[in-house]
């Protein structure tokens, strides 16, 4: 073994050692623990309340099968543009969740990293990630996700999931004004959760490929899901309602676009959605509005300043449900609503995905400039 990679290894034993025997409430320089370089970790690394893990740029650290790191206290893993950090679980079979931030664990920072094939979650922890990479090639179970969070605070930007269609994204259950922006996702089932959520924000996302549903919203309340773009998602890529958790209400769908989705927004379960400066183009069902036949209370969606181009149903709309419509375009006949506009769309290069409305057939007072999906950059 090469000596410095040994050298390595032999300090990640030492401040291992060290922290299992330190009692002490003061604080000293050992309540930071510090990782680097080249490391394998086999085995449970606690790291205790009121201390800190910090894992320096660059470094490499490889969880054997069932190791992870369990945080009672704060988690600093900060790599650099130049010198990303990697985690790597090496469990080729079984879900490897490798770190568990608890609730002791304050503060989680998870910059400029790379994980390959290992899960995160976290307990009442506030959590910052950003420009972090998630690869995942194993066979999950529908709901082992990239990241799993319960309470605490999220703020996920810049990141990039690259994944194989198996198990789930990012999962949210009961915190409060969460934010992911900015980032990619690519065949991520349920991509986004939000599970018993209010004041959330989903903003400026690209979703593409997934064989299930995009973005859910289950019991969720005020939720921002604006300026992102879905492409090619198999099942519904907005899927609003309560899976049993309950209807959600408030959720306000604008500026985004949705190309080649099998639904692209489904409002389902008691459930309320405005939806506003919508593009969708090549999907089978563009809005879906659905009320169970025992429910009390109806599903309900407001569209407007939207376009609806090349769907094989622009809009289904069951007995039980509302659907108002305003100052929409659309190739096909939607349902009634005011200022609606049915004829041919022309957009500027689809191909290349810019959906500029080019057509110039629009009657006086009507600003295609304003309607549809208006590129955020």
């Amino acid at each position: 073994m090469h000596i410095s990679k040994l050298f390595t290894i032999l300090i990640a034993l030492f401040c291992l050692g060290f922290y299992a025997c330190s009692d002490s409430d003061e604080p000293s320089e050992n309540d930071i623990i510090i990782l680097e370089g080249i490391v394998r970790i086999q085995d449970t690394f606690e790291i205790r309340e009121g201390k800190e893990l910090v894992i320096m740029p660059g470094s490499e650290i490889t969880f054997s099968p069932g190791a992870i790191f369990i945080a009672h206290g704060n988690l600093t893993i900060e790599g650099t543009e130049d010198n990303p950090i990697v985690l790597i679980a090496e469990d080729p079979i079984e879900d490897h969740r490798i770190i568990s931030a608890k609730s002791g664990c304050k503060i989680f920072k998870l910059r400029h990293t790379e994980i390959i094939d290992g899960l995160v979650t976290s307990y009442s922890t506030d959590n910052h990630f950003q420009y972090v990479t998630f690869r995942n090639t194993k066979q999950l179970k529908w709901d082992d996700a990239a990241a799993r969070f319960w309470y605490g605070k999220i703020l996920i930007e810049d990141c990039f999931v690259d994944w194989n269609n198996q198990g789930e994204g990012f999962l949210l259950h009961n915190v409060q004004s969460p934010l992911v922006q900015n980032c990619t996702f690519k065949k991520v089932p349920d991509a986004i959760e939000y599970i018993h959520c209010n004041n959330g924000q989903i903003l400026g996302n690209h979703f593409e490929g997934m064989n299930d549903d995009a973005v859910d919203q289950n019991h969720c309340f005020n939720t921002l899901i604006k300026d992102n773009t879905f492409f090619n998602v198999k099942d519904k890529a907005l899927e609003l309602g309560s899976e049993k958790f309950g209807s959600s209400d408030s959720l306000f769908v604008i500026n985004n676009l949705f190309v080649g989705c099998r639904v692209a927004v489904n409002v389902k379960e008691s459930s309320f959605a405005r939806i506003e400066n919508a593009t969708f183009f090549n999907n089978e069902i563009s809005l879906d509005i659905y009320t169970d036949a025992d429910s009390t209370r109806v599903s309900k969606a407001e569209m407007f300043r939207s376009v609806v181009v090349n769907s094989d149903l622009p809009a289904s709309v069951n007995p039980r449900s509302i659907a108002i419509l305003g100052d929409c375009l659309s190739d096909e006949s939607l349902p009634e609503g005011t200022n609606n506009l049915v004829g041919d769309i022309e957009f500027q290069d689809p191909t290349n995905n810019d959906f500029t409305i080019i057509s110039n057939q629009f009657p006086a007072g009507l600003n295609a400039t304003s309607i549809g999906y208006q590129d955020p950059n």
